[in-house]
């Protein structure tokens, strides 16, 4: 009996069936959706399942290099909720990214101080709006003011996304707004409020999001040996200091720094009696004994204008004295238009 010889077409098309899949989509939701098999936003993982450490691995259905985690629907938290805290790294050249689908929504009265969606001490992951993803507070603002989920009624430290201790991270394309609306001059309090906060990490990227009404609305405290932060396409408006870059603590130093073609204004909503807000588009800082910015740092096609307010120090603000420093420094084809009748220098 002859052995029967398959043509090449034939054991292709097998050899392409038994292909492993080296990537996946899990969809998440708050709460958990259908059949919970994490196939689709009808059938999500729920919140709970995708911050649990055990789901998180190479195994089928786990959190792991290459996944995208696609998050589903509008997520209503208690005041002071933490959604989202990433457990494991992705690669480089696999990194986990956390998607928003085109309606999500993650909302509460206020986040926790500790942020909304937490990334800490792991690496390589990307946090990804799809440009339509909304982080916001509903109920945080000077008191009595129009809040989106009524009258303002607290007034708490809150944090959209925090990422620290991370190496190749991103967050891009993401809608934050809303974490406090100031709207007095009578709130003189010292609001800890960060929209979208990095802290000692080491290549990370804040590129194309849209951040408004948060006291710093992109804050970086750099570490003691950061490297290569990178802010690019942000616009940024109704913040008191819009994007900041500054030291943590004495010692510390930061090389490599790219801000361009980010857009921020109006800033005057931040005004106070205290002249405690001191509003800036950009704000650079090296004060602490033996901080640095050293290495390229480039500032470049940025585009700051509108109402500066009354307690404005600055367009660009770059600070340093005989304890830090700030070398190698270049900034070129920018742009500050400040249209208020108030006095700000440029």
């Amino acid at each position: 009996m002859r052995a029967r010889i398959l043509p090449p077409l034939v054991l292709l098309s097998i050899f392409v069936l038994v292909l492993p899949v080296t990537a996946a989509d899990i969809y998440v939701s708050q709460n958990t959706s259908g059949a919970n098999t994490g196939a689709d936003c009808a059938d999500a993982h729920s919140a709970a399942w995708f911050n649990t450490s055990a789901n998180w691995g190479s195994g089928a259905n786990q959190i792991g290099p290459g996944t995208t985690v696609r998050l589903c629907g509008t997520w209503n938290g208690d005041a002071g909720q933490q959604f989202l805290t990433v457990q494991a790294s992705g690669t480089s050249s696999s990194p986990i990214t956390i998607l928003f689908e085109s309606t999500t929504v993650l909302q509460a009265p206020y986040f926790s101080a500790n942020g909304a969606i937490v990334v800490a001490g792991v690496n390589n992951i990307i946090i990804d709006g799809g440009g339509n993803g909304v982080l916001q507070n509903t109920l945080n603002g000077t008191s009595g003011a129009s809040c989106i989920g009524g009258p303002c009624s607290y007034q708490q430290n809150s944090r959209g996304v925090s990422v620290s201790n991370c190496a190749n991270c991103v967050v891009r394309n993401l809608i934050v707004r809303n974490l406090y609306l100031h709207s007095s001059l009578s709130d003189t309090g010292d609001h800890a409020v960060f929209s979208i906060y990095g802290n000692a990490d080491s290549s990370f990227t804040v590129q194309n999001n849209t951040v408004s009404d948060g006291r710093w609305c992109i804050f970086y405290a750099y570490g003691t040996s950061d490297t290569n932060l990178t802010y690019d396409g942000n616009t940024t408006y109704h913040c008191d200091h819009n994007l900041t870059i500054g030291n943590a603590s004495p010692n510390t130093s930061l090389n490599g720094v790219i801000v361009s073609s980010n857009v921020s204004h109006d800033m005057s909503n931040w005004d106070d009696n205290s002249n405690s807000n001191h509003h800036s588009c950009m704000h650079f800082w090296a004060v602490a004994q033996g901080a640095k910015i050293t290495g390229t740092y480039q500032v470049s096609s940025n585009y700051c204008y509108g109402d500066f307010g009354n307690h404005a120090t600055a367009g660009f603000f770059f600070e340093s004295n005989s304890g830090g420093s700030q070398n190698g420094l270049e900034v070129f084809n920018n742009l500050i238009d400040h249209t208020s009748t108030q006095n700000a220098a440029p």
